[in-house]
């Protein structure tokens, strides 16, 4: 009779072992994709966030100008929108990419301002899209939420957003159907003061 060697795995082991690792694979590799894409779409509400709050401190600061009149000022019933470029507005100290795609980030910001019976209400209104491919327009990734306040209850729009605001696809919607939605305000574009 033969002896048997024992120093090795049999057929059936190494295949048990590979059909194990094949399961784990299956569940662990869409896990791991869904973290990475929840984990950009995080850093893009970031991002969004950050514009947000830099955009408001700079309309209260009086920083940038709507219609020749310091944002700090502005009290008629209008919407007040300030352009967003990644590469080159200045409202961000960094240069700003998409953690999907490293392109510039474009869209805007807007403020809506209405009085209705001796309430002012103030809305704040952000779209944001990276550039698919650099072609200015030609969104692959977008986020767009509104916030609506009195000045009595404030709730700001940065807290509320979410990666649920996030969506994978569309370009930038320009501000202008802000306008149609309220025919009764204009869109008054606001540009950021220089730095003197």
């Amino acid at each position: 009779m033969k002896k048997m060697n024992k120093k090795g795995f049999t057929l059936i082991e190494l295949l048990a072992v590979i059909v194990i690792m094949g399961i784990l694979m299956m569940v662990a590799i869409p896990a791991m994709q869904r973290y990475i894409t929840n984990s950009k779409k995080d850093s893009f509400v970031n991002i969004a966030k950050e514009y947000v709050n830099s955009t408001k401190n700079l309309f209260a600061a009086g920083d940038i100008t709507c219609g020749g009149v310091s944002s700090d000022t502005v009290s008629l019933d209008n919407y007040y929108c300030v352009n967003i470029d990644s590469s080159t507005d200045g409202i961000m100290t960094t240069n700003v990419v998409s953690p999907f795609n490293k392109k510039p980030i474009q869209g805007y910001v807007c403020l809506k301002i209405k009085t209705v019976s001796g309430v002012v209400t103030k809305d704040w209104y952000i779209h944001l899209t990276d550039l698919l491919d650099g072609r200015p327009g030609q969104g692959g990734h977008k986020i767009t939420a509104t916030d609506q306040f009195s000045l009595e209850g404030q709730v700001a729009l940065a807290e509320s957003l979410s990666r649920s605001n996030v969506k994978d696809s569309g370009g930038v919607i320009p501000y202008n159907v802000l306008s149609s939605t309220d025919s009764s305000l204009s869109v008054v574009s606001c540009t950021i003061n220089s730095a003197d």
